[in-house]
This record gives C-alpha cells, sequence and structure tokens, in this order.
C-alpha cells in the first residue's frame, strides 16, 4: 500500500470510544498509584505533596496549557478531558495549540520523580523489592507510553503536528 492509499485510509476520532478512554485510564492509574506507594515508601509528606501536585497539574496545568486550545474541547479525547474542560474553562484559538502546549512539561515530575526515587532507593537499599518497584514503574510507564502513541494517536486529530507523541503518518 502506497502513502497516498494510507492517507485516504486515515481517519480520525471525532470522539474517542469508551474503550480507549478507558485502558488510557487504566495505564496512568497504574502509574500514579504505583507512583504514590514509591512515594509513601519513602516519606509520607512526599506522597502528600505528590497528591497535590498531581490534583494541581489535572485541574489546572493541562487543561490551561492543552485542553482549551485543542480540537478535542468539549469532546472525549483519549483521556476524556477535553470534555471535562469545557465545564471549567472557555474554547481558546486552537491556532495557539503548539505554542501554548510547552507548558505541559510541568506534567514531567508527576511521571519523573517516581521513577528517579525508586532508582536512588534501589542504589541505596540494594534489595529486590525496590528492583521490583523501579522495574514495574518502568514498565507500566512505557506501556502506557506505547499505547498512546499507537492506539490514542494513531486517531488523533493532532497528531501530526502534536508536541507530546510525535507520530508520522
Amino acid at each position: 500500500m502506497n502513502q497516498v492509499e494510507k492517507e485516504k485510509d486515515f481517519f480520525y476520532y471525532k470522539d474517542y470510544p469508551w474503550v480507549v478512554i478507558t485502558l488510557r485510564w487504566f495505564f496512568l492509574l497504574l502509574v500514579f498509584v504505583l507512583g504514590l506507594y514509591i512515594f509513601l515508601d519513602f516519606k509520607q509528606v512526599l506522597a502528600y505533596l505528590y497528591v497535590f501536585y498531581a490534583i494541581f497539574c489535572l485541574s489546572l496545568i493541562l487543561p490551561l496549557s492543552r485542553c482549551v486550545y485543542c480540537f478535542y474541547f468539549g469532546r472525549f479525547c483519549n483521556t476524556g478531558w477535553g470534555k471535562v474542560s469545557a465545564f471549567l474553562f472557555e474554547k481558546k484559538d486552537e491556532e495557539e495549540y503548539l505554542r501554548r502546549s510547552s507548558f505541559y512539561v510541568l506534567t514531567y515530575p508527576l511521571w519523573f520523580l517516581p521513577g528517579l526515587l525508586a532508582l536512588f532507593e534501589l542504589v541505596l537499599k540494594r534489595n529486590l523489592k525496590y528492583l521490583i518497584l523501579f522495574c514495574g514503574f518502568v514498565l507500566l510507564w512505557l506501556s502506557g507510553k506505547f499505547f498512546l502513541k499507537w492506539v490514542c494517536c494513531k486517531r488523533c486529530n493532532k497528531k501530526d503536528f502534536c508536541p507530546e507523541v510525535p507520530f508520522k503518518r
């Protein structure tokens, strides 16, 4: 099949199916819960800060840096958050999507800090528990990223110019 035929076969979701949204949340919640466990195991106050930062990211950073500029604002995107954002904020100019989405980098600590902390604990304590925590966290995080790229991004309206997961048809 040549490139022209592939482009004819391309379609994007106007609203993502519930099965995709559910599986996406499954991966996100597993990574978050394991990250929370890693923080709780290290220091309880850090776990509280992690939860607070996650709520901050989901309620302000994500919607204001991505959702309000996105095609999926008011629709079900791969997380369903486009629908939620429409209840909280007003739609902004979609042309600003790429320029404004750079603030999304502020959500990265949600995924990197638990992995780094698990690695730190592994190096410090050198036992099987921390090896399993570190490897489990990395495996879950990567599985979620692969699901995002090969299932969610594949049918996304913004896939050709998304700064998060570059994807070429």
